[in-house]
This record gives C-alpha cells, sequence and structure tokens, in this order.
C-alpha cells in the first residue's frame, strides 16, 4: 500500500512539473519570444495562458512598457558658434520586435540583462548623436523655440541608427525598439566659460548704465536750463507788469490829487506845509533855527482868518 502511494506521489509530481513547463502565462505589459533549440518558434503578444513543448521550448519575457535611458555622466559639446556646451539627456523607447531585440542583444544570453545591453547601444547612439546635431547649430539655438526642433532631429538620428541591422544580420531589423522620445535635461557652459561671460556681462551692464546716466544727467541739465529760462522770463513780465500798474497807478493818484486840491489851492497849500512839517519835526533829537520871516514857517505867522 505504501509502495503504490509513493508512486502515485511521483506519478503526480511528474504530470505537475511536466504541466508547468507545458503552459506560461502572458500579461498585457508583456509579449513572450517562444525558441526551441535556440531557434525562434513563434511571438506571443495576446495575454492570457499559452502552451508550449516541455522540455524542449523555452520562453523568454520582453516588457512592451516605455523604458528609459539617462545619460550617466555630462557630455561637452562644440556648438557650431565654437561654444562648448555641457549637456545631459535621456531617451525613452519601447520593444517592438522581441526577435530583432533578442538578436541585437544576444551577448546578454537568455535571461540575461538585456535592457541594460540595449541602454549601453544606445548610449552610444544618443552621443553621437548629440555630437552631430548640436555641432552644426549655436548654443543660443538651444535657448530658443528651434530646440523641439532640434530634439525631433537628434530623435531621427537615433532611430534610423537604431534601424540599421549589423554587417553579419543584412536581413535582420536593426534593434527592434522604438525610439518614443529624446530630450536634453540640461544644458550649461562650463564654469570657465560662465565666469567669462558673467563678467562680459557685468561689464556690459555697467556700460549701459554709465550712458543712461550720463543721457540722464544731459536731460536733467537741459530742463533745469529751460525751467530757468521760463523762471527769468516769467519774472521779467511780471516786473515789467508790475512797473506799468504802479505807474499807472501813480498818474491816477496824481490826477486824483491835482483835480482835488485845485477845488481849494489855499487848503492844498496849507495840507503840503503841514506834510513837509510832519516829516521835518517828526526826527527825534533834531533841533531847527528858523527865522520868524522863513518861507518855510509862513504858515505859523499867518494872521487867523476865524477872527480868534
Amino acid at each position: 500500500m505504501q509502495k503504490h502511494l509513493i508512486k502515485l506521489i511521483f506519478v503526480l509530481a511528474f504530470i505537475g512539473f511536466a504541466l508547468y513547463n507545458t503552459t506560461y502565462i502572458v500579461t498585457q505589459t508583456q509579449t513572450v519570444l517562444v525558441t526551441q533549440f535556440g531557434a525562434p518558434v513563434k511571438v506571443e503578444t495576446e495575454s492570457g495562458l499559452k502552451f508550449k513543448t516541455p522540455f524542449i521550448q523555452q520562453i523568454e519575457y520582453f516588457d512592451k512598457r516605455l523604458l528609459e535611458y539617462v545619460m550617466p555622466d555630462e557630455i561637452e559639446i562644440n556648438a557650431s558658434d565654437e561654444k562648448r556646451i555641457k549637456l545631459e539627456a535621456f531617451l525613452r523607447w519601447k520593444i517592438v520586435d522581441p526577435l530583432a531585440f533578442a538578436r541585437a542583444t544576444r551577448t546578454a544570453g537568455i535571461g540575461g540583462n538585456r535592457i541594460s545591453t540595449m541602454n549601453a547601444q544606445l548610449g552610444n547612439l544618443l552621443g553621437s548623436s548629440l555630437r552631430q546635431v548640436i555641432g552644426s547649430v549655436p548654443l543660443n539655438a538651444l535657448l530658443s523655440p528651434e530646440r523641439d526642433k532640434i530634439m525631433q532631429k537628434i530623435r531621427a538620428i537615433v532611430t534610423k541608427q537604431a534601424s540599421i541591422p549589423s554587417s553579419d544580420d543584412s536581413e535582420k531589423s536593426g534593434f527592434g525598439i522604438e525610439i518614443v522620445d529624446v530630450r536634453i535635461v540640461k544644458a550649461d557652459l562650463p564654469q570657465e566659460n560662465s565666469d567669462a561671460i558673467f563678467k562680459r556681462m557685468q561689464t556690459e551692464r555697467k556700460r549701459e548704465a554709465t550712458t543712461y546716466r550720463a543721457k540722464g544727467d544731459e536731460e536733467a541739465q537741459r530742463i533745469r536750463a529751460s525751467a530757468d529760462r521760463d523762471r527769468t522770463v516769467l519774472l521779467a513780465e511780471a516786473q515789467k507788469q508790475a512797473e506799468i500798474l504802479r505807474g499807472e497807478g501813480d498818474a491816477q493818484a496824481s490826477a486824483i490829487f491835482a483835480e482835488s486840491f485845485s477845488k481849494d489851492p489855499e487848503f492844498y497849500e496849507f495840507y503840503r506845509s503841514m506834510q513837509s512839517y510832519n516829516r521835518a519835526f517828526n526826527q527825534k533829537d533834531t533841533t531847527i533855527i528858523l527865522s520868524p520871516d522863513s518861507q518855510f514857517m509862513k504858515e505859523f505867522s499867518k494872521p487867523d482868518k476865524r477872527g480868534i
């Protein structure tokens, strides 16, 4: 009884192992390459439970999602205007032909890290494409809307290089990948170039500031001179108008006095004498010695007309 149980367990284990080697599952994010004795048999792209010949056929999974390669180090490139640029870039790609991709990365071997092998090849392609394109454009093109066109040109070159078959696989379709996007993460000048540019910018700004200050001083002097001239003209006009008005007032006052005093000349003479006395005797510590018949004192020698 025990021997039959052991045989049953052994048979079930063998059947389970055979079933395990007969079936495989393809997920929505994967494609599967089926090989037999190293030769490709088929490519499974539909997800679900699949079957294969056990022990003879082998399967290898490939991710069909977007993959990314980032340049590990900066590279320095001379632009067309002889300016040296430090660049960092990355690209996104995906596997579209598992069979061609497997051939392009066969050095990794089945189950090896094919992604790293492909990234190494893409790194070389990306570096050469950057040097080819960036070397033909000036630095300011990378800082303008033209940058998108430059990225598209680099992507086109990398795509073309990735689609060229190797010499020993002339019938194969390149790397079996699609280059989705290429982007420059950083485009900067080396430190020594940046320092020189900053100094030149500072010198240029100082020159512009000096020019603006000189123009401002010139404009300020012009405005002051114009204001002084207008002030002098206004004051002269005002003084002239004041003198005219003062003369007209004096003339009117004289006319009024003359008309008023002509009506009583004797009173006018008396009034003028009183003004003279007021001016003469109003001085402090003043002594005047006159003869009784002096013309100046005639008003005091006149008889009182009121009979007093």
